[in-house]
């Protein structure tokens, strides 16, 4: 019986070193394969971070929403960018606001605007799309379409491309507006430098004579002249060369 008992503590030890072994197999396959899998992942991180990509910048535009400037400058240079190399846009803030006077009526914002009292209302209007539709791609081409109409301040819904304007009526007649036109008056106060005329264009924060300038006279020209290794179709047809100095 001693003789048995002993083999049984062989054959059971001999089982257990068969296990141990086995679970370090199992333990040591799954190692190598997280390794291979890490060695994966890096590789497609290094390929991707590798791959050329354009340089996008966000475009900040203060204006009046009668100035016929401003309004040459949306329905030329920056709308001909916006349908050429939207790939380079990250994002185009509008802040309609300009050379205008805020007082304090019981209580109220009220406006006195450089082109009259239509121009208020137009930029009260203008505010008002862009707080109910933010995203750029839906208010940039309502506020261009009011900007290339002879009276942009009855333009909103001969503009609205299918969208509901009855929140930015309601915006509007509410007198929520006007204190939207707080707010950018708040937001103009804080620029630096500090805007002395319209259209004033800020990009990538920087707003100087020369970037003014240039996006002035051709947006997308100026756009395609900050890359340094890939440039989109829309740069390659630009009459006034060179589209893409840096760009090989």
């Amino acid at each position: 019986r001693e003789k048995e008992r002993k083999r049984e503590e062989r054959k059971r030890e001999r089982e257990r070193e068969r296990k141990s072994l086995l679970g370090a197999s199992v333990y040591w396959r799954k190692v190598t394969m997280l390794k291979v899998v890490l060695f994966f992942i890096l590789a497609v991180a290094s390929v991707k971070s590798d791959k050329p990509e354009y340089v996008v910048s966000n475009v900040s535009l203060y204006y009046e929403s009668l100035c016929p400037y401003s309004r040459d400058y949306i329905t030329g240079s920056l709308n001909t960018a916006y349908e050429r190399v939207p790939e380079l846009l990250r994002m185009v803030e509008f802040v309609p606001y300009g050379i205008a006077e805020e007082t304090i009526v019981n209580g109220t914002y009220q406006y006195s605007c450089q082109h009259g009292p239509h121009e208020c209302e137009a930029n009260q209007k203008e505010s008002c799309v862009i707080r109910y539709y933010p995203n750029y791609n839906t208010y940039f081409p309502i506020i261009e379409c009011m900007s290339a109409d002879s009276e942009p301040w009855t333009a909103l819904d001969r503009c609205s491309f299918g969208h509901d304007m009855t929140p930015v009526h309601e915006c509007y007649e509410s007198g929520e507006g006007l204190k939207l036109q707080h707010r950018a008056r708040l937001l103009q106060d804080n620029l630096s430098p500090p805007l002395n005329y319209v259209p004033w264009i800020i990009i990538n924060q920087e707003h100087n004579d020369a970037i003014q300038n240039n996006a002035q006279l051709s947006l997308t020209r100026y756009l395609c002249s900050l890359q340094t290794s890939l440039c989109p179709p829309g740069c390659f047809d630009i009459k006034i060369a060179p589209g893409c100095p840096n760009v090989q």
